[in-house]
């Protein structure tokens, strides 16, 4: 239960920060501060599991968890002195139907590619699981494009300055999967961060003069 209660509260972490570093930045100084918050989430993946793996053989496996205590506690504080409480007025309803159909969307996608990648992609468990999570996601999209205020705006993506900042951030993401399929996680190491590490800056540089 504590890994569960782990996961949901790291989900929440990427798209509630992302939120809430847009409301302290102002427009003209957010891309360059998600190209400099992004260094370290690129990084982290790649050294995380390095420290964790020696903290299980040489300390214990508890340590894994008793080592985001401090952690979260001084992201607490920073919270407390450094952020601002901010209430919409008009909030907007939830898209429960969008939430469902994304949500279901996204993990048989991923089931499906995971299951591929290590039993094959004609088994049968793959092709039911890929094609009912391409179903869902067209049913998603339909859904958002008919909403008046859907969780995920996909009209966002005519604009060529946010479709543009989208694929440079595909290409920083992509040399993580690429560089640990060929080469292991040392090559992960190695590779993917450096090339996401340097992409991330890179996106933001041109963000800041990019047009819409």
């Amino acid at each position: 239960m504590a890994r569960v209660a782990q996961g949901l509260g790291g989900g929440l972490l990427t798209p509630v920060g992302t939120a809430m570093l847009f409301r302290a930045f102002p427009p003209a100084e957010r891309a360059k501060a998600s190209a400099v918050l992004s260094v370290p989430t690129t990084l982290a993946p790649a050294f995380g599991p390095v420290l964790g793996g020696w903290m299980v053989d040489n300390i214990s496996w508890r340590w894994i968890f008793f080592l985001k205590v401090p952690i979260g506690v001084l992201g607490l504080v920073f919270a407390k002195v450094a952020l601002h409480e901010e209430r919409a007025d008009h909030p907007g309803r939830f898209d429960a139907a969008g939430f469902l159909s994304g949500g279901a969307a996204l993990a048989l996608l991923l089931y499906g590619l995971d299951r591929g990648a290590r039993e094959g992609w004609a088994t049968s468990g793959v092709l039911v699981s890929l094609g009912a999570g391409l179903a869902l996601a067209a049913v998603f999209t339909a859904i958002e494009l008919a909403r008046a205020e859907p969780m995920i705006d996909l009209r966002l993506l005519k604009d060529r300055l946010f479709r543009i900042g989208n694929l440079l951030m595909l290409d920083a993401h992509d040399g993580w999967p690429r560089h640990h399929s060929v080469g292991g996680p040392v090559a992960a190491l190695r590779h993917g961060g450096r090339h996401g590490a340097h992409s991330h800056p890179a996106a933001g540089r041109h963000l800041r003069h990019a047009r819409p």
